[in-house]
């Protein structure tokens, strides 16, 4: 998403939101909504957020997530908040955020950034982890261009997706995970590519045949070695695109290195040009 709001509602849970870049709204960055349910079997929350920007948005002044809940649902429902750059220009020149700025509102209670890692530790709250205050180093924040330079803190800075278990075999095509949300398979969609994914090292790449979420479970097509702790990312989206370039993904939608106008710049440090070795 570039330049988006989203809202979830009490039918969704177990969603996997990751690169996302959501900035300059007039509203809420993130608005989440869970409402009540007549039905006890339709699960909410637990919804997974990795390596997004939720930046200058809510230009009237206020919080750039908002969790809305009735007094029939308790608040934020489990949800995970990882690696994320959340806040607002902290003042005139100051693109950086303030730590003490309110980022969340919940349901009677407004949380800064400092505060909601260190107090949001109920069971049903959302819990947030590494939350960055940094100046995001947009190419030009006031010409609404959010590509990153290739000095901005959120290159490479990123945190993988998922990780492989104790569970996997080390070998083959058979890849047990700790979470195949992040990951699709086409879905028997012609003009849909499946992932290719990134197991270890940028190198070790292979495609994705199907995957299995309940299971966590994704079948290769083709064997790869890894171990067992091997992190996982996306190494090429739904339409072919490559989305890794460094060792480790940047934060927000647009990877500095991707084929974008506005990243004519080769990256500093590991040579996103050579090719990885692929499963066949």
């Amino acid at each position: 998403f570039i330049r988006s709001i989203h809202f979830i509602h009490s039918n969704f849970s177990i969603n996997y939101f990751y690169n996302n870049t959501i900035v300059n709204n007039r509203r809420y960055g993130v608005r989440t909504s869970y409402w009540p349910n007549r039905n006890p079997r339709v699960e909410v929350g637990r919804n997974v957020y990795t390596n997004n920007i939720v930046y200058a948005n809510n230009l009237d002044g206020g919080p750039q997530i908002y969790y809305e809940a009735t007094h029939r649902l308790p608040r934020g429902v489990g949800d995970v908040w990882r690696r994320n750059l959340i806040g607002r220009p902290a003042g005139e020149g100051k693109l950086a955020p303030d730590p003490n700025d309110e980022i969340l509102r919940l349901p009677g209670r407004r949380v800064t950034a400092k505060s909601a890692q260190a107090t949001l530790r109920g069971p049903r709250d959302p819990l947030f982890w590494r939350i960055l205050q940094v100046d995001p180093g947009f190419v030009d924040f006031a010409g609404e261009d959010y590509s990153l330079r290739p000095d901005s803190a959120l290159v490479d800075a990123g945190e993988h997706l998922t990780f492989v278990t104790a569970a996997d075999a080390g070998d083959g095509i058979f890849l047990m995970v700790a979470g195949a949300g992040f990951f699709q398979d086409g879905l028997g969609i012609p003009s849909v590519e499946p992932d290719r994914i990134a197991i270890g090292r940028i190198g070790n790449v292979v495609q994705i045949a199907s995957v299995d979420y309940t299971a966590n479970k994704i079948v290769l097509k083709g064997p790869l070695k890894r171990q067992r702790g091997d992190r996982v990312w996306v190494y090429k989206r739904s339409d072919g695109t490559q989305v890794l370039f460094g060792p480790r993904p940047d934060v927000g939608a647009l990877e500095y290195g991707s084929p974008t106008k506005t990243a004519p710049h080769q990256r500093t440090g590991p040579s996103p040009s050579s090719a990885p070795s692929e499963g066949e």
